[in-house]
């Protein structure tokens, strides 16, 4: 995953607490920690170590609360939408914690050194256990 060096950065993180919900336990390969917003609606953004070469993102969720969403690329200083969604998770195929699980194939592959998961409307506070691009 080319996710695996990377760093990543929120909009906010529950209540301040970044030792128990920081933006970093998105991508950290653990899927015992997690990113938490501090309301219904925010973004994460991942930062990776080089401009890469993407067509596939998995994003393990809390549930299935994420119901609007886009994913963005920022491209020559500013970002573009390259994918809009009404449901992150797919209902029918979870992870192996129950936990919701969404997979998104890009319809041709993007390059870019910086992505946005930027959510648009939850039905609950969102938790991001996972994110990866392939």
């Amino acid at each position: 995953s080319i996710t695996s060096f990377a760093t990543a950065e929120a909009s906010n993180v529950f209540k301040d607490d970044k030792l128990h919900y920081s933006a970093n336990y998105s991508i950290d390969c653990d899927v015992s920690t997690a990113w938490m917003c501090n309301d219904t609606t925010g973004y994460l953004i991942i930062n990776l170590k080089e401009k890469s070469i993407f067509d596939t993102i998995k994003i393990i969720e809390e549930g299935n609360n994420i119901t609007e969403f886009t994913i963005e690329i920022e491209n020559k200083d500013r970002w573009e939408i390259i994918y809009r969604g009404n449901n992150l998770s797919n209902k029918t195929e979870k992870s192996f914690m129950n936990y919701g699980f969404g997979t998104i194939i890009l319809p041709k592959p993007v390059e870019t050194k910086r992505i946005k998961l930027n959510i648009i409307e939850s039905t609950k506070i969102p938790l991001i256990y996972s994110l990866r691009c392939m």
